[in-house]
């Protein structure tokens, strides 16, 4: 993602918003190698923890993560945990809003 061909690509200019299930923990290369470019909305967003979005087999894992560039602002995040969250996958959605 971080290549030539992708984010350091020279016709990827402005806002980047990358999500999605990552499988990559925070202690992980590929979660440091997107970090060192990119801002992850769970440590940006003000007054909140980061929250585990997976409750299959390892409940405590934040495998799914939310990136975004530089220049855009966390409003809100949120990791719902309604019953119909949990029937609809093992992982947790992550909900978030991003002032642009």
């Amino acid at each position: 993602m971080l290549g030539r061909d992708w984010l350091t690509h020279e016709q990827c200019r402005g806002p980047v918003i990358l999500c999605g299930d990552f499988n990559a923990l925070p202690s992980s290369p590929a979660y440091r190698r997107l970090s060192s470019r990119l801002r992850d909305v769970q440590t940006e967003a003000q007054d909140h923890r980061p929250q585990s979005n997976f409750f299959g087999r390892f409940p405590t894992l934040r495998i799914d993560h939310i990136f975004i560039s530089p220049g855009l602002e966390v409003i809100s995040i949120e990791v719902p945990c309604s019953e119909l969250a949990r029937l609809a996958s093992d992982h947790l959605p992550l909900v978030t809003e991003i002032r642009m």
